[in-house]
Parts: structure tokens; C-alpha cells; sequence
């Protein structure tokens, strides 16, 4: 049986696992049977990546963290978090895994670079957590690719990813969003059109908000660029999914802590229609403190 680990800080990640579990339907893999686990990195239950004090605490969470996942023995990772997926690159070279592993920043910069070159008079707003921000990863990457810097700018939305989970809108939501969007009104000109870079992997379950919100102050709707399917585009998922066998799948939830019932129900309600399977998957975690090990 393949075993497949969808890993994330948080439940964001559980996005890229629904659009996993569709492209299942639809394509098929080269296996019969299929685990998929998804492995939620979150160090404590009152403490994530971006509340750790520093980068080398960040770094070596993770570590621990990407041991914890070599016990489950996987065929294929995917790193579904653009903050956790920075981290990788920063320890991949120190640290040897005896399973492939795909992160997120390839895909998603490819997706973006692709997008402005579309539009040479688009703008484009990279958002995401205070980690991915200060690490100008998204920038750097793309500048070097080629687009002039006068087209990017970046914001950090601290807090919005952890108020996601709780809600797909909101007040608290909007608030951030219109931070975001008087932050845009001042830095760009107004005659080009915008594109909103989500650079978390939670952003998207509000995606009309984003809209809505970033319509009403600057007066004309903005392109959102989810890049959360573009990890399912990268040529190693690719190559596993090249096989035209429909799977039987099997999903499990993991966590190092008991995460709130309330925020487990809510996401279950909102895959419930269409993937049934995560929704059971989501009432039925599986805790285990000695997941991985966090100092």
C-alpha cells in the first residue's frame, strides 16, 4: 500500500488534501490502495511556528517534526504550508530524509511568475504569515526570474491564519484583509490591475472576502492566485499520479495535542458535501503527543 503525508501547521494544508482526493477521482494513481495522512506540524497548542522566538527554533521544530513523519514510512510528502515549506529549504542540506519530499515554493513560484508575465502592468501583493513576509522568498524568487521589483510588495498578516480556523469570515478577518488593502492603495498605482498573492495555504477559504473587501477600497476587483493546486502540478506528484487506477483511500488526521471539536466540526462541515471521507476523517484525529518531539 502507498502511503502518502500531506503536512502542514495547522489545518490550511487540508485544502491542497481536497484537491488531492478530486484529482484521485479524476485521474487516478499507480496504486489500488492509498493512505493519506495528514500530519498536522503544529508544535503546541498555544504556541505555533511564528510565536517561536527565532529561526533556528523554527528550524529545528521542523527538524524534529520531518523525523516524526519518517516513521510513517512514506512513499511521497507534500509540504502544504509556505512557512513550512521555507523552513525545508533552509535545513534540507543540513538533514537526510530517506523519502522524497515536495514543498511548496517551486510550484507556487512558478504559478505566479506565469500570471505577471500574462500582464505586464500587473501588480502583485504577496501576503502571508510574519515568517514567510521577513523571509522575502516570494520576491527574491521572482525578481530573479525576471519581473522588476516595482511590481511586487508584500504584507504580513499576523494572526489571520489562526482566525481562519475559527471562521471563514468575519470581523476580525475583515479587519486584517482592510490592512492589507489600504496597504496595496498606497504603494501601487491605481490604474494597473492587482493580484493578491496567498501565501498561506489557509488564505483561500475566504477568497470571496479577499475579493470583496479589496473591491470596495480600491474600486476595482483584485486577481486572486491561490497557489494551492500548484503543488499537485509539480512534476513528482505528477509522476505518482500517472497510472489511471481509481484508489481505495484511507485518511487519517494526526496531531501532537487534542485539537478544539468545534474547529475539527467546522471543517468537516465544509468538505462535507464533496469529500465525505475527510469529513469522517476530521471527527476521528488521532493524537499522539510523541509525534515529534518539541523542547
Amino acid at each position: 500500500m502507498n502511503r502518502i503525508l500531506i503536512c502542514d501547521s495547522g489545518l490550511g494544508g487540508l485544502d491542497i488534501l481536497a484537491r488531492l482526493l478530486e484529482q484521485l477521482r479524476t485521474r487516478g494513481c499507480r496504486s489500488k490502495n492509498l493512505e493519506l495522512h495528514y500530519f498536522n506540524a503544529w508544535p503546541r497548542a498555544d504556541c505555533g511556528y511564528n510565536q517561536l522566538p527565532d529561526d533556528a527554533s523554527r528550524r529545528q521544530v521542523f527538524a524534529s517534526a520531518l523525523q516524526g513523519m519518517a516513521a510513517f514510512e512514506p512513499q511521497l510528502c507534500l509540504i502544504a504550508c509556505n512557512t513550512l515549506s521555507l523552513l525545508f529549504e533552509q535545513i534540507k542540506e543540513q538533514q537526510a530524509f530517506n523519502f522524497p519530499i515536495l514543498d511548496m515554493l517551486e510550484p507556487a513560484t512558478g504559478f505566479f511568475f506565469a500570471a505577471m508575465q500574462e500582464d505586464p502592468k500587473l501588480q502583485m501583493l504577496i501576503l502571508g504569515t510574519e515568517s514567510t513576509v521577513r523571509s522575502g522568498v516570494y520576491e527574491n524568487r521572482l525578481i530573479k526570474a525576471g519581473l522588476a521589483p516595482a511590481r511586487l510588495r508584500a504584507f504580513a498578516c499576523p494572526g489571520l491564519a489562526t482566525a481562519l480556523e475559527k471562521s471563514f469570515r468575519g470581523d476580525d478577518i475583515q479587519r486584517h484583509m482592510a490592512a492589507a488593502a489600504a496597504f496595496a492603495k498606497a504603494e501601487f498605482s491605481g490604474d494597473a490591475g492587482l493580484a493578491l498573492a496567498l501565501c498561506c495555504t489557509h488564505y483561500g477559504y475566504a477568497s470571496a472576502l479577499w475579493e470583496n473587501v479589496f473591491a470596495a477600497q480600491l474600486q476595482r476587483k483584485p486577481l486572486l492566485l491561490n497557489p494551492n493546486a500548484s503543488l499537485l502540478h509539480a512534476q513528482l506528484w505528477q509522476d505518482f499520479c500517472n497510472g489511471g487506477i481509481t484508489p481505495r483511500v484511507q485518511i487519517s488526521i494526526h496531531s501532537r495535542f487534542a485539537l478544539s471539536e468545534d474547529k475539527l466540526e467546522y471543517f468537516a462541515l465544509h468538505f462535507q458535501d464533496k469529500h465525505p471521507e475527510l469529513a469522517e476523517a476530521l471527527r476521528r484525529p488521532i493524537v499522539n503527543d510523541k509525534l515529534f518531539q518539541v523542547d
